[in-house]
């Protein structure tokens, strides 16, 4: 899947749960559809109350909701899996092994050195 640059998140987290559902279900390409139609008019309408009041969400989505952490996992890996760790410079750097990973947090085994992980997560941070 390609990640572009101008996507916001709420786009990018539509095109993970899109390919997630296409790959890790057995739902009717309509059922596909109609899921997304609802979770993007969630995501795009998401709300806050605060000390009485109601704000829509203009960037992410709160927390509280409770379709965000499924969405939040689906997201993370998805962005790591075709944006962070296939990047030219990263890629070739990757000594991660044994990883697994829990919405945005991450486990793993580094094989190389201190010196070599601190440039590994340099490139990372470095990555738009």
């Amino acid at each position: 899947a390609v990640v572009s640059t101008q996507s916001t998140g709420i786009d990018i987290a539509l095109t993970a749960v899109a390919e997630a559902l296409a790959s890790h279900t057995e739902h009717s390409v309509r059922e596909n559809q109609a899921i997304l139609e609802m979770l993007s008019y969630t995501l795009k309408n998401s709300v806050v109350h605060n000390r009485g009041n109601w704000y829509l969400s203009k960037e992410g989505a709160p927390t509280g909701n409770p379709e965000i952490p499924s969405v939040a996992n689906i997201f993370v890996k998805f962005v790591c899996d075709n944006k962070i760790f296939v990047h030219d410079t990263v890629a070739p750097m990757n000594q991660l092994k044994n990883r697994s990973r829990f919405l945005d947090d991450i486990w793993a085994r580094w094989l190389g050195t201190v010196d070599d992980f601190s440039s590994f997560l340099d490139a990372v941070n470095r990555i738009g």
